[in-house]
């Protein structure tokens, strides 16, 4: 028994409660050796909570043929802060998708992991490549633990066992692979039951997609490659969900002509997630560079799409995924980095990230800072791994020009919604200037009652149109300032710099309760977030060209490692600290930003890994 399974094993033997955790678009192997390990702390006494972070969390549906169910738990609910975390199945953090960041900040995380290309991640990391899957991992792990397995466990193994084999077809088969197989079933469950779920229950559509996929099929002239691919419509179109179609790798390796097999799913970010798996012949190092030349959606030879790959060499059933691999062979990664765009009027933030997505052809896009649609002017969207930047984006300060209305007041305390009062305007320019003046500094502030904050899991412009209006409590704002620039009653031009999440139309609507007139917003126009200005963004829909990634970490702390610790750094490991108070952006002497970290006492915590 190795340290590392030892230490795993007298950790999880005193657990009372465990986190687990397994990559996103799970296969069975991922759910069964989650489920399977969750069921047997739960049958030692300790609570457990298990998820994968899918959005939406649609659980798969063959997974109903596996106990302990009942523990997967949406992403949005997993502990923020696990003391003991673990996670199955994953070959690097990125695969956690969202639960990367609660891996961060576990206490103590357990990797099990049986793919070649995981280096070693977490604070006790399982990793043996020569697993034939993650279900014999956790198998391992059960018996340096001590005790019995129960039924229930065992069938959750068993499943991930026969199915990440291929039924025992690839190289990874040892004669202990065959042995384990039979120790688990042994135990009392039904084997026909389960291979019946696992393999022949399959609907009429997942038939005639299936029957798509195959018509699709073109082998690759000079390099030994049959590949064929789904897209999101494919799937939706079928009401098929992606896991379901695994097993495709394995009728497209049929084919004699041809050593590798490629098939090439898209995601709900846009991208294609491809599967490589070889006859065992010649490997798939040839075939990833052919992939680069591929363009899925025209299904003809071009410049190249980004893709990330699991790679089956062999058939071996150890996956060598990475976007390193198809990079480095020539294929292009998809356009990532910071965009400014000048938003027009009458269009939602939302409105906005959908032209991006069309003009960029990528789903993975978000935006930072919502902007009504009344209001104009500068919005910050991130493009590939920048979406998860943007949280860091949150705390710089807005700028803001707008134009106010003294004597009316809304429902809505903007120009869109319904006069509520009116009243005489009796004010001159000092006595404006002092009541704005009075707005500047730290203040709470209350989100209006037309805004999309959840009180109670619900918006309350919803609440306040059906006629049930809700209350927010009030937040901690900072006007920094709040300088008036024109006065013609009764309307004045004036420029705001606030802290995020202040709402400028309350500001105007308070100077106006302030005066005795009331007033409402009727123009406004965002100048600049932070060191972003608004004369540098593009129009709506314009591709432009975004800045770096390193653009969203440019007002933190900069901390720069060692070739030694940047590794650790990129797996996710935790560092020694910085000294520095709030985040701080992560960089290697070769990779650039790795990520974002935050002193935790002691010990340096990541927020956010990027390689």
């Amino acid at each position: 028994m190795s340290d590392q399974m030892a230490r795993a094993a007298q950790i999880l033997s005193g657990a009372k409660e465990v986190a687990l955790a397994c990559h996103v678009n799970p296969d069975t192997d991922a759910l069964g050796s989650m489920l399977g390990l969750s069921i047997v702390l739960r049958s030692r006494g300790a609570q457990t909570v298990c998820s994968f972070a899918n959005e939406p969390f649609d659980v798969p549906r063959w997974a109903a043929v596996l106990p302990g169910t009942d523990a997967l738990v949406p992403p949005s609910t997993f502990p923020k802060e696990p003391e003991i975390m673990v996670t199955c199945d994953t070959a690097s953090l990125d695969r956690l998708g969202a639960l990367g960041a609660n891996a961060g900040r576990a206490r103590e995380l357990i990797w099990i992991d049986h793919h070649v290309s995981n280096e070693g991640l977490g604070t006790t990391p399982l990793i043996d490549p020569s697993a034939s899957s993650t279900c014999e991992m956790v198998f391992r792990l059960v018996r340096a633990m001590g005790g019995d397995l129960p039924d229930d466990a065992a069938l959750c193994l068993y499943a991930g066992l026969v199915t990440d084999t291929g039924r025992f077809q690839y190289a990874s088969v040892r004669p202990e692979t065959l042995r384990l197989a039979a120790e688990l079933r042994e135990h009392r469950f039904d084997h026909t039951h389960v291979a019946q779920a696992l393999y022949e229950d399959n609907a009429t559509t997942y038939l005639k997609l299936l029957g798509v996929a195959l018509h699709r099929i073109t082998l690759a002239e000079g390099a030994d490659l049959a590949w064929t691919y789904l897209t999101q419509a494919d799937l939706a179109g079928a009401g098929v969900h992606p896991t379901e179609t695994d097993d495709l790798i394995d009728v497209v390796r049929t084919a004699r002509e041809t050593d590798v097999a490629a098939v090439m799913k898209q995601q709900r970010d846009g991208r294609f997630r491809v599967s490589l798996r070889s006859r065992g012949r010649g490997g798939v190092g040839k075939s990833h560079y052919e992939l680069g030349r591929v363009d899925l959606r025209r299904g003809r030879p071009s410049s190249g799409v980004g893709v990330h790959v699991e790679a089956r060499p062999g058939g071996d059933g150890g996956a060598a995924r990475g976007r390193a691999a198809g990079r480095a062979r020539g294929a292009v990664s998809p356009v990532e980095g910071l965009l400014l765009v000048d938003k027009p009027k009458g269009v939602t933030s939302h409105d906005v990230v959908d032209a991006a997505r069309r003009t960029l052809d990528t789903r993975k896009i978000g935006h930072a800072g919502t902007l009504d649609p009344m209001a104009t002017g500068l919005l910050i969207l991130g493009i590939g791994r920048a979406t998860r930047l943007l949280r860091f984006l949150a705390d710089l300060p807005k700028t803001y020009e707008g134009t106010g209305l003294l004597g009316v007041e809304t429902e809505t305390l903007d120009a869109e919604g319904e006069v509520v009062r009116t009243a005489g305007v009796n004010v001159d320019r000092a006595a404006l200037e002092r009541a704005m003046a009075a707005r500047v500094g730290a203040s709470l502030q209350r989100p209006p009652a037309y805004s999309a904050v959840k009180v109670g899991g619900r918006k309350l412009y919803e609440a306040a149109r059906s006629g049930e209006p809700a209350e927010a409590a009030a937040r901690p704002v900072r006007v920094d300032a709040f300088d008036l620039l024109a006065f013609e009653p009764p309307r004045f031009d004036f420029r705001a710099i606030t802290s995020g999440g202040t709402y400028v139309r309350v500001l105007v609507a308070d100077v106006g309760t302030d005066l005795g007139c009331g007033a409402h917003l009727i123009r406004l126009a965002r100048t600049a977030i932070g060191p972003f200005r608004l004369r540098d963004a593009v129009a709506m829909g314009e591709a432009g060209d975004p800045l770096p990634l390193e653009a969203a970490v440019g007002h933190l702390p900069r901390i720069d490692l060692e070739a030694e610790e940047a590794t650790a750094a990129s797996h996710g490991r935790i560092l020694g600290p910085a000294g520095i108070e709030g985040p701080y952006a992560v960089f290697g002497p070769e990779r650039g930003l790795i990520g974002v970290y935050r002193d935790d006492g002691a010990k340096a915590r990541p927020e956010v890994i990027l390689s």
